[in-house]
């Protein structure tokens, strides 16, 4: 449905001197629409001129960790000496790909600097072999508090001064490690484009997912031992339920919906001053979760709900024992 609402229909609607980047998005989906359904439109097209609902590239990268997955925790259920080398190895491949791709072919830190028609988007941003780092490292962490959750849920039994030094020094560092990922190439990752050193990009693409992941897992484990404290408490808050249920539906539509609205500008795209910007974030996010909650109230619900009603067994007949006076055995009759 996104996919019909966004590469035919939107273009019907928008116009404007930018209205041309709807048709990009248009005809690759009138050629691979069949690769977003099958989950490989991070491959196809190779190259990736343009996407078919953009945003969607990583379901692909998702689905095809999914697929993987059953082999590492396997071999972890096996041999978990074996399991691990397997993993982290991978891990260490991974790494060293984006490494040395970074390095031969002068990829920089991010695809803002060219767009997504860029070279860094297309060989690189979008390939699962070069993003499954977090997604190992997520495994490992399941697999580790299996086995060993006793261990760590007892640092909640260690002394009070020793609780709130050990937390305080885990999450200044966790928390800096994560800022530093994303924020830290900042005046390097400008829009207009300018040169990167190697020096930059080439340890950044190495190291940066492995850093965010094992800084994750470390604030998960903290929360899991007691040591979350009000991290904990707003992250466990159940007013995000509501909100978490239209995480699906709001990742489908809001880039359709930035692309629609940069289409029919009148003017040349510019950041404005900091209040313009906070004023027009306002807007998308009103716009955005609101078409969002109409899409998970009209189809992603109801299709749920089906799924479910096909999906489970129908429930046998219960079976009421009649019996005679005194309470003997008697004959059974199915209700």
């Amino acid at each position: 449905m996104v996919i019909l609402v966004q590469a035919f229909l939107y273009r019907q609607f928008i116009t404007g001197p930018f209205a041309q980047i709807m048709q990009a998005g248009h005809d690759q989906c009138v050629k691979y629409w069949w690769s977003n359904l099958l989950y490989v439109n991070n491959f196809v097209p190779w190259s990736m001129p343009a996407a078919c609902v953009g945003q969607t590239w990583y379901l692909s990268n998702d689905m095809q960790f999914f697929m993987i997955a059953p082999v590492y925790i396997w071999l972890l259920w096996k041999s978990p000496s074996i399991g691990n080398l397997v993993l982290w190895m991978s891990v260490l491949l991974s790494m060293s790909a984006s490494g040395l791709a970074t390095w031969f072919y002068e990829f920089r830190t991010t695809p803002l600097r060219g767009g997504i028609t860029s070279k860094e988007f297309a060989y690189f941003y979008t390939k699962p072999y070069f993003r499954i780092v977090p997604y190992l490292v997520g495994i490992f962490g399941g697999w580790l508090f299996h086995v060993k959750g006793d261990v760590i849920r007892s640092a909640v039994k260690l002394k009070p001064l020793v609780k709130l030094l050990l937390s305080v020094e885990l999450w200044i560092v966790t928390i800096a490690v994560e800022y530093a990922v994303v924020f830290g190439i900042h005046n390097e990752a400008g829009i207009a484009p300018t040169e990167e050193s190697r020096s930059i990009t080439v340890p950044y693409a190495t190291f940066s997912r492995l850093a965010w992941s094992l800084a994750l897992l470390t604030q998960i484990y903290l929360c899991e031992a007691g040591l979350g404290g009000p991290i904990n408490a707003f992250l466990s808050w159940r007013g995000w339920l509501p909100i978490s249920r239209l995480t699906y539906s709001v990742y489908l539509l809001h880039y359709g919906i930035d692309i629609a609205w940069v289409a029919q500008l009148r003017h040349v795209w510019q950041y404005y001053p900091d209040f313009e910007m906070v004023i027009i974030f306002l807007g998308f996010l009103s716009v955005i979760n609101l078409s969002g909650s109409l899409l998970f109230l009209l189809v992603e619900q109801p299709a749920a709900n089906l799924e479910k009603y096909l999906l489970t067994p129908a429930p046998k007949p219960a079976a009421r024992e009649r019996g005679g006076a005194g309470g003997g055995t008697g004959n059974k009759e199915t209700v």
